[in-house]
């Protein structure tokens, strides 16, 4: 992909210690002590610790967006007929996190695309696993932005003098849902990346803590 939003691909570069020692605390987390995960694991765990220098890589990029978007939504309020006093606030706050958000995800696809490369021979032909959006994801999201929208509608049926909140409070509750959206069905259609019943079960429990990472309750 070529634009503003590409990246170059640097050539793969071996897990760093900051990476294999983040698989190492997070398999002990679980109950699997390791003095030295293997290599695959590294790989698949690590990418998961998004190190400063690749995470700085993606940050400007959609921090300017979401600032950009902030000021191109607040300057609706300059259209005829809207009061901008009626709009709902922190309009730059709620755009900035999820540039924020966004950003991370992208990094770390970043990184364990750069880290794939160093795993040539893997499981093949293996279904992804499901199961992985379960009720509570679902429930958490459903209540955030059908509840968040039931709630603005509910307002400009009751009270028309607030349409212009309720339809920007809408506009952001758009917003945050395509985010979470975007990095639900790309985290979902990530390959699988693992060569036994270890690496198979990390990757799977990795794309899970993925998916619940987006639920606005996290």
């Amino acid at each position: 992909m070529s634009g503003f939003l590409a990246y170059r691909r640097r050539p793969p570069a071996e897990p760093s210690t900051r990476e294999i020692d983040f698989a190492r605390r997070w398999l002990a987390r679980r109950g699997v002590a390791v003095s030295l995960p293997t290599r695959l694991l590294c790989i698949r765990i690590g990418a998961h610790s998004v190190a400063p220098s690749t995470w700085l890589r993606t940050v400007p990029t959609y921090v300017v967006l979401a600032i950009g978007g902030a000021v191109g939504y607040q300057s609706l309020q300059e259209l005829p007929g809207v009061a901008g006093r009626e709009m709902t606030s922190a309009v730059t706050i709620f755009f900035v996190i999820a540039g924020f958000q966004v950003s991370w995800w992208r990094a770390r696809r970043l990184r364990e695309r750069n880290l794939a490369a160093l795993v040539p021979h893997r499981l093949t032909g293996v279904a992804r696993p499901k199961g992985v959006v379960d009720a509570w994801f679902g429930t958490t999201t459903a209540i955030t932005f059908a509840g968040g929208a039931f709630l603005a509608l509910a307002m400009l049926a009751a009270v028309p003098e607030t349409r212009t909140w309720a339809w920007s409070w809408l506009g952001l509750l758009a917003v945050g849902a395509i985010c979470t959206a975007v990095i639900v069905v790309a985290t979902l259609r990530e390959p699988v990346l693992a060569e036994d019943d270890a690496s198979l079960a990390a990757g799977e429990l990795l794309r899970r803590e993925a998916v619940q990472s987006t639920a606005p309750a996290t």
